[in-house]
């Protein structure tokens, strides 16, 4: 086997390098990453000292490798790890131990309301900019501080914390499915949402609001029956409409015990 320069530069490059995995070096940088209004972002949260920090380190570098091609063109993930030894207080205070992953949500949340592709989007409104005062303008040249932003600690919200087994195999379904729920809720969201155009063009959009309105008061029962709906469908699109529906139920079930509740 006759091997080539490249090849060889291959074979001898260390797999960290392969990897995708961004070390925050400041507070902005962070807070820049995972405050955007696309892109889904997995931080890993360790300690130099922690034995179980060091195990997973190889298992998220992969993640960082395997991941993105599980989730196709669909969704961008941005993979971080936060070394808690130097950001204690500014990233890690609220954390009770590490390691710690999680996934952050994007800002916004946008799904297809049309064929052509129109968007209904929620995002947070972004703060007017603040002067620094005389400790913020010290605290800029110390190079853990934040240099021009004063943040506060993110929503808990956009967060979802892994505490599944440390393999790659888990965290890749805890993502996955993380990201599907987050898509289904968006759109269901969508349907139900009264201020919304009624008719959008979107088959799934029209059928779905045909749906809600045929629903009685016995959600309960409706759960039931659209869960056996989902195990028995063998299309896809079957799936996909029943895992909406499921979506629409429990949102409005939680309405439901919420009205039930405020009445008492």
């Amino acid at each position: 086997m006759k091997l080539t320069i490249w090849s060889l530069l291959i074979f001898l490059t260390p797999l960290k390098a392969l990897a995708k995995v961004q070390s925050i070096k400041s507070v902005d940088q962070f807070y820049d990453i995972v405050d955007n209004d696309a892109n889904y972002t997995l931080v890993k949260y360790y300690t130099t000292w922690c034995s179980h920090c060091k195990r997973l380190a190889p298992v998220y570098d992969k993640l960082s490798e395997t991941l993105p091609r599980e989730l196709g063109d669909d969704y961008h993930i941005e993979f971080l790890e936060v070394d808690c030894d130097k950001f204690d207080r500014a990233l890690c205070s609220r954390l009770p131990g590490f390691p710690v992953v999680e996934l952050v949500k994007p800002l916004r949340t946008a799904v297809n309301d049309d064929d052509s592709g129109r968007e209904k989007e929620k995002e947070k409104d972004d703060p007017e900019p603040e002067a620094l005062g005389l400790f913020d303008w010290v605290w800029s040249f110390w190079p853990f501080g934040s240099s021009h932003k004063k943040h506060k600690e993110l929503d808990t919200s956009r967060i979802r914390e892994y505490q599944g087994i440390r393999s790659t195999e888990a965290l890749t379904s805890f993502v996955k499915t993380a990201i599907d729920y987050d898509r289904y809720n968006a759109l269901a969201e969508q349907v139900l949402d009264n201020t919304a155009i009624k008719h959008t063009g979107s088959p799934i959009i029209e059928k779905a609001r045909i749906y809600v309105a045929s629903l009685g008061a016995d959600l309960s029962s409706e759960r039931e029956k659209v869960y056996k709906t989902l195990k028995d469908s063998t299309s896809e699109q079957d799936i996909e409409y029943a895992r909406l529906q499921l979506h629409l139920v429990n949102k409005l079930a939680e309405s439901q015990e919420t009205a039930i509740h405020d009445e008492l």
